[in-house]
């Protein structure tokens, strides 16, 4: 196994602290999979391996998931898995939907190796038509993308549906008809300008992944000091008693670590 740069390391571990999982991205040092998970591995639950791409060319390969699964036997860490975000599972067109969804299908058998306790699936709104017309008709689409995701046996219920551009009143309905779960990624909600508490009141029992980071300046994925206190308070108490995976969705070490220590202090 390649011998780990020497990257500046958290101060101290977080395994095991919380009620629910500590995650983190794989993308915190500028550095491949492998190195992350060696760097991080050792001080959270679990890693988040982002795959943005579905190209063939991104695909990782049988040699870097073996030592994925080396690393994370060595660092006792689990992963989950962020699907692609160019793959047009919502598209009106059967033939990328295919496309989409073959890519899903083979992405998910060569991380089979990792076990990912789930996968991030993102469902985008397209920018037309609007209104209730363009609803029901995103959400025919998406119900075809997933009844052929569940044709090519992917493990579509060990899917959570991460809130992008689509509206989460739109989604609600996809999550029950395919007894689907909820990643809810506060930035994101933010940027839509829904409230973080009432979401959180409103869908406890679907939320069962969280990304967590701040927003400022219209600009996502900042350090968690950016939160407003409204909303700090209000992911405290929802964090006190959850059991899922909180992924400190940020991508830089220092605002990791400072996100980390903040997380410490709300949870004090």
């Amino acid at each position: 196994m390649p011998t780990t740069p020497d990257y500046p390391r958290l101060p101290r571990s977080w395994k095991n602290r919380y009620p629910f999982r500590l995650a983190c991205p794989s993308f915190v040092y500028p550095d491949d999979y492998d190195v992350n998970v060696d760097c991080l591995g050792p001080h959270v639950d679990e890693i988040e391996l982002l795959f943005f791409e579905g190209r063939r060319e991104s695909r990782p390969t049988s040699a870097l998931v073996d030592r994925l699964v080396r690393l994370g036997k060595r660092h006792a860490v689990g992963y989950n898995v962020h699907l692609p975000t160019d793959l047009l599972l919502w598209d009106d067109d059967t033939l990328a939907v295919e496309t989409a969804a073959g890519t899903i299908k083979t992405l998910t058998r060569i991380l089979t190796p990792l076990n990912p306790r789930f996968y991030v699936l993102h469902l985008e709104r397209p920018t037309s038509p609007a209104g209730s017309a363009g609803k029901r008709a995103w959400q025919a689409c998406v119900t075809k993308g997933l009844k052929m995701l569940i044709a090519k046996g992917c493990p579509v219920r060990n899917f959570r549906v991460e809130n992008q551009t689509a509206p989460l009143d739109w989604i609600a309905p996809l999550l029950e008809a395919f007894d689907m779960d909820l990643c809810l990624d506060i930035g994101h909600l933010q940027l839509a300008g829904e409230d973080l508490a009432s979401t959180l009141s409103r869908w406890p029992k679907r939320i069962r992944a969280l990304h967590i980071h701040g927003v400022s300046g219209g600009r996502d994925h900042r350090a968690l000091s950016c939160l407003p206190i409204r909303d700090q308070v209000a992911l405290t108490d929802f964090l006190k008693t959850f059991d899922g995976s909180v992924c400190v969705e940020v991508f830089g070490y220092q605002a990791l670590c400072d996100s980390l220590l903040v997380l410490e202090e709300w949870m004090d």
